[in-house]
């Protein structure tokens, strides 16, 4: 598995400097930042870049342009038209206010002198990747629909489906059909593959034997995955364009002439650990940090400075479906593109006995039961940019129907843990609910009141101490009196608690936990949240997430809890076996919008959560602020921030574990992000031996300055923009941020050392500056 190393060696200079800096002179001011902040690279892929400007040609006449090429015109909508060539399976895509012509397929493809399966793959609206069984560890059998070798009949109607075109494409060779739907409405196109059109058979083919005979022999192919238009908006540097990916926070990859050896290819919602193993980790592996997953099942295509745009959504089958995002050189193909995959069966081994040589691979008998439908929403003018595509996003989503979320500081507390003792566990206590009162308190008279807590180990045995969750409060921390004190204080101070639950997961398998299968019907054991103790969870039944809560509601409202973080559950999407049945990932996506749905009545806090449940939270914890940084990313966005901006509560991931506090504090700023802190009241060395081993430092009396400077440099300016929507964001040149938010508001973030004049005043350097028109 990629990972990426947080470096500890930084973190412990950090910590030294820290140490240091209190002993001696205390906290430099926010006056002399210099004397904390790492030399910064501002042309590097953590940054974006300014905005080219560049605009793209559009023809004077789309319908001779593209009548010329042999495209028909079968619909159009006010907003856009469809003309189809049947040759080759392309279409194209008039964006009438924008006058821009979107093609399925390269199209200066024929320049390039491509020729056998490199032209297939460049032309062919539809390639069929399959298995053999005679063989189902040969990888790479496609069969494209551009290729009379490959025998492939469409027949097309033009009748059966309003605005558009219904094709089957029959694959002869290799006894597979299905349907592939084309339509349009409004600004959308729309495709889609019904899984009850998917038809596999077998077929016979003449086999010469050793002997030199012929016979005939009944050969089985199966579909393994679909490519549907994977070259649709594709171009190269000879254009001002970029692909929008959906990893970590947002990236781009803009169009450049550097060749590129490594690509983009991510399963939607990272991988389905039903049919992959999943590494424990320990203590020795406390400090990386897994690779962030594509969290949302969409990407975006721009060509033009404000000119065209879109934004590619996968409305069903998003749990089997790959996005690929190809730079310019990669496959030696001097092109950029961007497109999904439909998977419909995974290649999974079954191990038979406790030695890893004893297993065989097997693939799903039949394709997952899922239709797969994409749509393309086209965006022009000033929405045609990422911006845009993120504002289309939250319209999709419906964000804009909840009520708004003011974005607040958080601190997480750790009440107690455990280590392991000569007759069992020996209990840690490090902050009591006594603590949490005095520590708020002493906030409050300081004039900080803009923040939220979360509780962790609250309650007896502590949150690794026992699955579900035990929700009567511990005596360590202070008994039933002392927790309904800190309520009653929390409550009339207007401070909001969230309290760490974790329903989908056990950290044994002992009979009675509900524990599900894998689909190879090994149990369900993957690799646990960070934990220095325990290396490994499993999976609790998810079609009980809701049930527990609402078995405890009566226990739940006589504490007093109405926020609740729910662990493990925003990136938990698997497919699995309970009772003897298989539930298919899009099934288990199913199960938990219902369990959520259930929850409403809490205010509810995730982490790592997969967009499909950002309808459902109030906050989401440990959020995105940049992304993975490969080598052929060019930007780093906030794109979640443009979608959940006023909506979600966004926090950052923990400052504990942070080098350049300055660097992390203007990113927050320009992010909309809120800082996030891991505390205990006592001294962080007690937390050796215990799950929580691997935080280095936590005590409150050592982080209260570095509290209140992320108070001043963050919430202050956050507080200004804390409901509102962030509209549109850009590098308006390099290292200087341009953030534009509803009512007329603007943040510039400036991270270079010397001050920037703008249009609206003057960006100290390393610093930010507020406008309101």
């Amino acid at each position: 598995m990629n990972k990426k190393l947080i470096l500890s060696i930084t973190l412990f200079v950090a910590v030294a400097t820290l140490f240091a800096s209190l002993s001696g002179k205390g906290m430099p001011s926010s006056s002399t930042p210099e004397m904390w902040s790492q030399q910064i690279v501002t042309s590097s892929n953590f940054f974006g870049k300014p905005e080219n400007t560049d605009p793209v040609t559009i023809p004077a006449d789309a319908d001779l342009e593209l009548t010329g090429k042999g495209y028909q015109l079968i619909s159009e909508t006010d907003a856009i038209a469809l003309y189809f060539k049947e040759r080759f399976f392309n279409l194209a895509i008039v964006d009438k206010e924008s006058g821009y012509i979107w093609y399925s397929v390269y199209p200066d493809y024929l320049t390039l002198g491509y020729s056998g399966a490199s032209r297939f793959f460049l032309e062919s609206g539809v390639i069929l990747e399959y298995y053999s069984l005679e063989n189902i560890l040969i990888e790479d059998q496609r069969s494209y629909v551009s290729g009379s070798r490959y025998n492939v009949d469409v027949d097309f109607d033009y009748e059966a489906i309003p605005s558009g075109v219904k094709a089957h494409l029959t694959f002869k060779d290799l006894a597979i059909e299905f349907d592939v739907l084309i339509w349009i409405e409004d600004d959308q196109l729309l495709i889609k593959i019904p899984n009850d059109s998917i038809v596999e058979g077998d077929v016979e083919k003449r086999v010469l034997n050793l002997d030199g005979s012929i016979t005939t022999k009944l050969i089985s192919y199966r579909i393994k995955s679909i490519y549907v238009f994977p070259y649709f908006g594709a171009n190269n540097h000879a254009i001002n364009g970029y692909s929008f990916i959906p990893d970590g926070s947002g990236a781009l990859i803009r169009y450049e002439s550097a060749p590129k050896t490594t690509a983009y290819i991510k399963r939607i919602y990272g991988t389905d650990y039903g049919y992959k193993s999943s590494a424990t980790a320990g203590s020795e592996t406390s400090h990386i940090r897994d690779e962030f997953t594509a969290s949302m099942p969409i990407y975006g295509v721009n060509h033009g400075y404000n000119q065209a745009a879109f934004l590619a959504m996968v409305d069903e089958g998003s749990t089997a479906t790959e996005i690929h995002s190809y730079p310019y050189g990669y496959n030696s193909y001097p092109i950029n593109t961007t497109f999904f995959k439909y998977i419909l069966r995974e290649r999974y081994q079954v191990t038979t006995s406790e030695t890893t040589g004893d297993s065989f691979q097997l693939i799903n008998t039949q394709p997952y039961p899922v239709d797969f439908q994409v749509s393309y929403h086209f965006l022009s003018g000033t929405d045609a940019s990422y911006s845009g595509m993120a504002m289309k996003y939250r319209e999709i989503l419906g964000l804009d129907e909840r009520e708004d979320r003011a974005q607040k500081m958080n601190l997480s507390w750790i009440g107690q843990d455990f280590k392991s003792g000569l007759f069992g566990r020996n209990y840690v206590t490090m902050t009591t609910y006594q603590d949490i009162i005095d520590i708020v308190s002493g906030l409050m008279a300081q004039g900080i009141d803009d923040f939220d807590l979360t509780y962790v180990g609250w309650s007896k045995n502590g949150y690794f101490g026992q699955t579900p969750t035990s929700l009567i409060p511990s005596g360590r921390l202070g008994g039933k009196r002392g927790f309904a004190e800190m309520m009653d204080f929390l409550n009339a101070s207007e401070i909001a608690i969230y309290f760490k639950t974790n329903p989908i997961v056990a950290f044994s398998n002992q009979l009675g936990k509900q524990i599900v299968k894998k689909m190879t019907l090994a149990n369900f054991q993957i690799a646990a949240e960070r934990s220095s103790l325990i290396t490994s969870m499993f999976y609790r039944n998810p079609q009980l997430i809701a049930d527990w809560y609402i078995k405890n509601s009566a226990q739940l409202d006589q504490l007093g809890i109405e926020n609740l973080q729910v662990a493990s559950l925003g990136s938990a999407l698997f497919s699995y076996r309970y009772g003897g049945q298989n539930y298919f990932r899009e099934e288990t996506l199913k199960q938990i919008l219902a369990e959520m749905a259930e929850l409403q009545g809490y205010s509810l806090s995730l982490e790592k959560v997969y967009s499909y449940l950002w309808p459902f939270i109030d906050q989401y914890q440990n959020t995105p602020i940049e992304s993975n940084k490969y080598a052929y990313l060019t930007d780093s966005i906030p794109f979640i921030q443009l979608v959940l901006s006023g909506k979600v509560s966004m926090i950052s991931p923990d400052i504990n574990f942070v080098s350049d506090y300055q660097l992390f504090a203007l990113r927050l700023v320009e992010y909309n992000v809120a800082p996030s802190f891991l505390l205990t009241k006592e001294p962080t060395h007690l937390l050796r031996y215990t799950n929580f081993e691997y935080v280095f430092t936590s005590e409150y009396t050592i982080w209260e300055e570095i509290i209140h400077y992320m108070h001043e440099k963050v919430c202050l300016a956050l507080d200004q923009v804390s409901t509102l929507t962030m509209l549109h964001h850009r590098y308006i040149q390099e290292g200087v941020a341009c953030v534009d938010y509803s009512q007329g508001v603007r943040i510039y973030v400036n991270y270079t050392s010397n001050a920037v004049v703008v249009e609206d005043g003057v960006i100290p350097a390393m610093d930010w500056l507020v406008v309101s028109s």
